[in-house]
């Protein structure tokens, strides 16, 4: 008997009733329409994060570190979708591997991921994602290192030893994340060095 492929969202949801929810939440990103949805949703997200995923590019660049590509942004949207609720660690690939001279790093940028207390003193990173980069670390050891909107960065490892977790975030997935406090953190130029300007002067 003939069976019917399936669609790469009904592999990554076999439940009808949670596919068409998926399918209604990400309208607008999937179709290009205008769509009614919560406040900041997947698409506003999306869109924050490749904002951001840009800047952190051009901070590298500027302090002389080549900048690839690495990330979900290379595959096409079957592979995206599928992956979308996967269990599978490429869900949590990192946005760029960097290089410069003997030194090598992958490189997630995190925007706007700050929590909403008052003094703004923590950043929020997915438990998956975290667990995922530190695995990556381990089997192919090089570290991986979030780059929050104030430039802001801590390696994966140090995010689980000095984060808190907590059941969910305050936007996004609301899956599990870590609270990372900013202290626990470094600025780009204390890893990655200052601008090619700066060092020069230096």
């Amino acid at each position: 008997m003939h069976t019917a492929a399936m669609s790469p969202t009904q592999l990554a949801f076999p439940d009808p009733e949670d596919r068409q929810d998926w399918l209604n939440s990400n309208a607008e990103w999937l179709n290009g329409t205008q769509a009614t949805q919560a406040p900041y949703n997947y698409k506003q997200r999306k869109d924050v994060g490749d904002k951001h995923e840009q800047r952190v590019r051009k901070e590298f660049e500027r302090r002389g570190w080549e900048v690839n590509d690495w990330g979900q942004g290379l595959l096409g949207p079957a592979a995206i979708a599928a992956l979308r609720f996967s269990p599978n660690g490429m869900r949590w690939t990192p946005d760029f591997f960097v290089a410069r001279g003997d030194a090598t790093a992958f490189v997630d940028a995190k925007g706007s991921m700050q929590t909403v207390r008052k003094l703004r003193d923590s950043y929020l990173v997915e438990h998956s994602a975290i667990d995922a980069h530190i695995k990556l670390f381990v089997g192919m050891e090089v570290s991986v290192f979030y780059v929050f909107d104030d430039l802001k960065i801590i390696n994966a490892i140090d995010a689980k030893r000095y984060g808190r977790l907590r059941k969910g975030s305050y936007r996004g997935s609301g899956t599990p994340c870590y609270s990372i406090p900013t202290q626990a953190c470094r600025s780009l130029d204390d890893v990655f060095g200052g601008t090619a300007q700066k060092r020069s002067a230096a």
